[in-house]
């Protein structure tokens, strides 16, 4: 079984950035503010609407449809948590048995 698609953001913003529009051109393009595209570049991804924006300048600038996005696999990174120090489980029910007596 293979990965869903998504888009490839990071490819998507290179590609605007090959075609020589800064950040701040893009931002202006996409009515997006500058620190948000900057939030972008670091790997954060757009909103629905905002994506939907990027994704027409980005077929305009690149004169490409939306058939032609840069695509990646889905990546999921497992979450790892660490249990702090505290009682035990045992301890826990003890002291809830303590105090309903």
């Amino acid at each position: 079984m293979s990965a869903p698609m998504v888009i490839d953001w990071y490819r998507l913003r290179w590609d605007l950035i090959q075609r020589g529009h800064s950040i701040a051109d893009v931002s202006k393009m996409a009515d997006i503010p500058e620190g948000t595209m900057k939030g972008y570049l670091r790997g954060s991804h757009p909103v629905h609407w905002r994506g939907e924006v990027l994704i027409g300048v980005w077929c305009e600038s690149c004169s490409t449809t939306r058939e032609e996005l840069p695509m990646t696999d889905l990546y999921i990174a497992p979450r790892v948590v660490e249990r702090r120090a505290g009682p035990e489980v045992s301890d826990s029910i003890m002291e809830l048995e303590r105090v309903w007596r």
